[in-house]
């Protein structure tokens, strides 16, 4: 496992204070004050719109026979459950267990985060700490890479071929710090800001990157989505938001991303025009999932009400959007490469990229969370983590 402890270079000193200068500092204050106001809230909603994948479980064993069986788990909180490779990742609040298609535990890896947040992609797996100094990058399952700061881990993704991203908060002189790295950890690309960035996100090939930001002007805040080519020192282009706040972003092809908002899902392409796909009020969104390079999902509560539920579906490339409307209250949903779940209860209807219906599984009790990974479709209950095929109907394992 490779350690690196080499310092963040810290911004540049701050300039002779000037009349100028102080007047900007004033504003430059407020807009802080401002900033910080509209990143809490931000906060909140996604708080709101995850709520349901946290519970609390602790992994005891693992059964063989992965095909309708659960992985027994009990007293533990589970933070996330993440697609890895052909199976998932279930991080704990002190670890991260790799758990493959067929019930085998693969290896656990303990952790001391205290706010840990995981990101995986195929069989690469990266671990921080958010608000923290710490960064882990595992791969095969394994440590590989740990990283120390001397700021703040505010976001990070990572990529099939190993390409991983980070973004430091300072607060002194620019605020956001976004570096990007090889696999052998060469450095790609370097970009600092005043802004506060929320979320960021690597194009599948590893060659560009994304950002969801927050920009203060004259103690004004606009939610702004930057794009960066790493063979280009500026970024490609700037799309700003006005009275939105774009809190996720993923890549749906090389040079098209799919970005959230609490208000609308976007699809930007590579010249950064932008379509809304799904419209809705703020008090109304309530899941989102995106698979990167997969679908992806909205679903609201129509004017607020549970049993008034409205999802869009989009296929792999976002080339359509589907539309399924219910009356049931929906727990949670998942995204995968070429299939989306629906999770009502203990009930789950599964689709594939045409929008048919492939899967129906029905529990014994409430599922809370899911994940597709591959053809299977791992739902985390209060008691275990089960494991269907996406194929499965009436709950027989297909």
């Amino acid at each position: 496992m490779e350690i690196d402890n080499t310092p963040h270079p810290e911004p540049s000193s701050e300039p002779e204070e000037t009349e100028k200068n102080k007047k900007t500092k004033k504003q430059t204050a407020a807009g802080h004050r401002n900033i910080r106001t509209v990143i809490a809230l931000i906060i909140l909603v996604v708080i709101v719109i995850t709520a349901a994948s946290v519970v609390i479980v602790q992994i005891i064993r693992n059964n063989n026979n992965g095909d309708g069986v659960p992985y027994v788990i009990n007293a533990e909180t589970v933070a996330d459950i993440r697609a890895y490779s052909s199976g998932v990742a279930i991080l704990t609040s002190n670890a991260l267990h790799y758990v493959d298609q067929h019930g085998d535990l693969l290896n656990t890896n303990e952790h001391s985060f205290n706010d840990p947040v995981l990101v995986t992609s195929n069989k690469n797996a990266l671990l921080f700490d958010r608000g923290g100094n710490a960064l882990r990058i595992e791969k095969n399952a394994v440590k590989y890479k740990e990283l120390q700061f001397d700021s703040t881990v505010t976001c990070a993704d990572i990529t099939d071929n190993g390409t991983y991203v980070y973004v430091l908060n300072a607060d002194a002189g620019h605020q956001s710090h976004l570096f990007a790295f090889s696999k052998k950890g060469k450095k790609l690309f370097e970009w600092s800001s005043a802004d506060y960035v929320l979320d960021v996100a690597l194009s599948p090939n590893g060659k560009s990157a994304a950002v969801c930001l927050i920009s203060v002007n004259n103690a004004e805040s606009l939610s702004k989505v930057v794009f960066f080519s790493f063979s280009k020192n500026e970024p490609v282009f700037t799309v700003e938001l006005p009275g939105e706040n774009a809190y996720k972003t993923e890549f749906v092809s090389q040079k098209k991303l799919c970005v959230f908002t609490e208000k609308n899902t976007y699809l930007l392409d590579s010249s950064g025009d932008k379509n809304s796909l799904a419209a809705y009020s703020s008090n109304e969104l309530k899941h989102t999932d995106m698979y990167k390079e997969g679908m992806g999902i909205s679903a609201a509560n129509l004017y607020g009400n549970n049993n008034n539920v409205k999802i869009y579906v989009f296929n792999k490339g976002f080339k359509d959007t589907f539309e399924h409307t219910y009356s049931t209250p929906l727990n949670t949903v998942a995204a995968g490469e070429n299939a989306v779940a629906f999770i009502f209860g203990n009930e789950i209807e599964i689709f594939n990229s045409k929008d048919v219906m492939i899967g129906h599984i029905k529990l014994s009790e409430i599922c809370l969370d899911s994940v597709i990974s591959g053809n299977r479709i791992y739902l985390l209950t209060s008691n275990c983590i089960y494991n269907y095929s996406i194929y499965s109907m009436s709950g027989e394992d297909a």
